[in-house]
């Protein structure tokens, strides 16, 4: 999806991924782009508490664990696959996933078919928070399906 940023973002990305340095503020502010297109932008008001409420963001199991930002596995994961497990899974399972999320629709799709007894729902107008995006429809679809999978 880093195709779809200016060229000038694009490059500032490339030449941090290349350098190793994540600081320059071309790269800080293709990464907020990034984000703001495929993540969340800003919460409105009247949105969720848990999105309201203060929070302490620490970076340092997120770079360890993954890298420095969504698009750039380096981290102690990056080479972590359960996709052939996928199939062992034995209980219902939701897939939710927006249709310019960073969860794509295709890997959405992977997984939907991967997983037995699993159901997908695509938020086409949404992000990667589809409860806040879009909220009554995403309540009334947990709600249904707990319901018929309690």
């Amino acid at each position: 999806m880093i195709r779809f940023l200016p060229p000038e973002m694009q490059q500032a990305i490339a030449q941090a991924e290349s350098s190793g340095d994540y600081t320059c503020a071309g790269y800080q502010a293709a990464e907020t782009e990034y984000m703001r297109r495929h993540a969340a932008g800003p919460v409105p008001p009247d949105g969720p508490a848990c999105l309201l409420r203060p929070s302490r963001k620490g970076r340092t199991s997120y770079v360890e664990a993954w890298g420095p930002n969504e698009f750039t596995p380096a981290g102690t994961l990056r080479d972590f696959d359960v996709t052939e497990l996928l199939p062992a899974i034995r209980q219902p399972a939701l897939v939710i996933s927006g249709g310019n999320d960073l969860c794509t629709p295709y890997v959405a799709k992977y997984m939907y078919d991967h997983i037995p007894n699993s159901r997908w729902e695509l938020f086409r107008d949404c992000r990667h928070i589809c409860f806040v995006e879009d909220t009554p429809r995403y309540i009334a679809l947990l709600r249904e399906w707990l319901n018929a999978n309690d």
